[in-house]
């Protein structure tokens, strides 16, 4: 392959004079290469009101979408992909995806496999095409500006839903969930989104309203974190903004950003915990409607004086010139939160730190810890209830063990927890993006993960030794900061499975690894063979998704017909749909359902022996074909089918109820 970047073969001054002559001569691949950029960000804003794309069929439409346009676009700018880190990290998301897709031979359900290659690859495009397209160092500050606007969006449709439930629709979950639809993702976001915002906000060498906006977005995210009810997006945003204070240059700047933005919205989030119906976690939601209005008037009120202290804060610290002057300031500010901190110790409970944190660890450990009966957001906050995720990481644990170097199988993880939960909770996901990795696609798969991450530390690493300018340096830090949100929040949930939540982190993980070479190195244009092989890859890709996407899509127009009594209609969409994927097994328990209710007792029969055979260890397609046998009276098939469903879900109350009814 050609080289795209010589690492440190022009200086910065002279290289952004290329970056500048090129962008002058080259106004139309300056539209592609800007809308490449944000088409990520859309794709994410687009998501978010969709389920947080969490359905096969729309966000396999959006994949597809993603990985034309980075085919397109690969030919068409001929640009460099970020020299060998840039390479080396989009082909590890390539193959993270390959991988997954090759599990198929060995899993358990050779079409979950294949569904997890198709979230990959709609990671992989939105990686690659900033890595492909951004075109000079500076248009990472509009990403950043960007991301945080999309993230503000999601925030504000989320709270006005809460705040004014008569006029927002989506106000249906006690704990603060649309649009995305899980609570704690949606806090995820918002604290990616928090991140961010502090970052500009802070940011020296942006203009003041640029800064005033940041800064008044901040009340915005912390209150939807706080309705979100989730300590995972909470601890998220504290290393987020930790990492802030220590990556990002002008850290006068952040902690005074910090500072005002967040006293200023303390009183916002003390007064709305005490306004029923605004911060619940437990039982109904109750009628908020008033209260909803005066939090909506002291969450204006709060963002103009986020905005205006973060504007003067800024202000007052461009008029410290005097080196000496800055240094004592960040003295007093440090000085100052190190009392707040010794004030906090002081009130320990009993036992001190370290007793304290003893019992955090007993309760995350024991389900005994989960706090139903918490009566306000602090007594939730007070324990480390998991919710069974210590649980849910031994069962990855075990599934490891089995498989340690290639894995069980993408999209394996179901199984063995339905073989060996400890409790009858219903869990797809382990809840930790690596465990879940290193169960279902081992080492090969954890290695090509987290290789993309480790390429954007080091590329950022070595565009800060070259002393880049100051805007460049602090934009490479945010970009950190923010990513660190999700690098944290993803060791404790499934936002994996919610592209909305994770594309703009991935998008401007691509931005700031191309940025950070492109500091480093020059403009030179790769060969052909570069973007000749990654149209390939795109052209692949949308190949391998196309079927089950669209076999996704009938299955869905297929339920949709059969829900409303057109069983005939829906039998045909469920056969496109296996025709368009054939390994798909939802298609032909679809299939089945529907001759079941046609009384086609020997064709239904023949449908779910297919389903089956498409995924042998689902124990719910055996308690379905048990429970449409025994309504035609044939028992002891029934039985054969309940009892090997409760070998793979021993705990599961529906099969011994069927047991029961088949044995009667």
């Amino acid at each position: 392959m050609g080289s795209d970047v010589g690492l440190g073969s022009r200086p910065p001054d002279v290289q952004e004079q290329v970056e500048g002559s090129a962008g002058r001569r080259s106004r139309a691949p300056d539209f592609v290469a800007v809308v490449a950029c944000a088409a990520p960000l859309g794709a994410a804003l687009f998501l978010a009101f969709r389920s947080g794309g969490y359905f096969v069929a729309t966000r396999g439409a959006v994949t597809i979408a993603l990985l034309a346009l980075l085919g397109g676009v690969a030919i068409a700018l001929r640009s460099g992909l970020g020299g060998w880190l840039g390479r080396t990290a989009l082909l590890s998301w390539i193959g993270l995806a390959a991988w997954q897709g090759a599990s198929s031979w060995w899993a358990k359900e050779p079409a979950a496999a294949t569904g997890a290659m198709a979230l990959t690859l709609l990671y992989a495009a939105a990686f690659g095409l900033p890595l492909a397209a951004l075109r000079r160092r500076s248009w990472l500050g509009p990403m950043l500006a960007a991301s945080t606007l999309v993230a503000a969006a999601v925030a504000a449709y989320a709270v006005a839903a809460r705040l004014l439930p008569g006029l927002v629709p989506g106000d249906d979950e006690t704990r603060l969930s649309t649009p995305i639809t899980y609570w704690n993702s949606l806090g995820a976001l918002l604290a990616f989104g928090g991140v961010l915002a502090v970052g500009l906000a802070g940011h020296a060498s942006r203009r003041l309203p640029l800064r005033a906006t940041a800064g008044a977005l901040v009340p915005l995210f912390l209150l939807g974190i706080l309705c979100t009810v989730s300590r995972g997006a909470a601890l998220a945003l504290l290393a987020g903004l930790a990492a802030l204070l220590v990556l990002a240059s002008g850290r006068l700047e952040t902690f005074a950003a910090l500072l005002t933005t967040v006293g200023a919205s303390i009183p916002l989030l003390l007064y709305a915990n005490d306004q029923a119906g605004i911060v619940e976690f437990t039982g109904d939601l109750p009628p908020h409607d008033a209260q909803g209005r005066t939090v909506g008037l002291a969450l204006l009120v709060t963002m103009l004086g986020s905005g205006v202290a973060s504007a003067l804060a800024g202000y007052g610290l461009a008029r410290l010139r005097s080196e000496r002057r800055r240094r004592l300031a960040f003295g007093v500010g440090i000085a100052s939160a190190l009392a707040a901190f010794a004030l906090l110790v002081g009130f320990w409970p009993q036992g001190g730190p370290v007793g304290w944190a003893d019992r955090q660890l007993d309760a995350f450990r024991t389900l005994s810890g989960r706090d139903e009966s918490s009566s306000s957001i602090s007594d939730r906050f007070a324990v480390a209830a998991s919710s069974g995720r210590w649980q849910h990481w031994e069962v990855a644990g075990e599934q490891f063990r089995s498989s340690s170097v290639v894995g069980t199988g993408a999209g394996d993880y179901r199984f063995w927890w339905n073989e060996g939960r400890p409790f009858p909770f219903f869990v797809v996901n382990v809840h930790n993006l690596y465990l879940e990795t290193l169960a279902e696609s081992g080492i090969v798969g954890l290695a090509l993960l987290v290789l993309p991450g480790l390429a954007l530390v080091v590329a950022v690493a070595l565009a800060v030794r070259s002393r880049p300018r100051f805007a460049l340096a602090r934009d490479l830090g945010v970009t950190l900061a923010a990513v660190a949100v999700y690098a944290v929040h993803t060791a404790g949930d499934w936002d994996w499975q919610l592209p909305a939540v994770l594309l703009p982190a991935v998008a401007l993980a691509g931005a700031a690894l191309k940025a950070s070479t492109l500091q480093l190195g020059s403009m030179r244009r790769p060969s052909l063979l570069v973007p000749a092989l990654l149209l390939a890859v795109s052209v692949a890709g949308v190949l391998l998704v196309a079927g089950p996407t669209a076999s996704a899509s009938r299955v869905d127009s297929g339920r949709a017909h059969a829900a409303a009594g057109r069983l005939e209609v829906a039998l045909g969409h469920a056969r496109q749909a296996e025709r368009l994927d054939g390994r798909n097994p939802q298609a032909f328990l679809l299939e089945a359902y529907v001759l079941t209710d046609l009384g086609r007792t020997a064709a239904a029969n023949r449908a779910y022996a297919t389903a089956l055979a498409r995924s042998p260890s689902d124990w719910s397609i055996m308690a379905d074909w048990s429970a449409a046998l025994v309504r035609t009276g044939n028992r002891r098939a029934a039985r054969l089918l309940v009892e090997r469903a409760l070998e793979l879900n021993p705990k599961e109350p529906r099969l011994a109820f069927l047991r029961e009814s088949v044995r009667s």
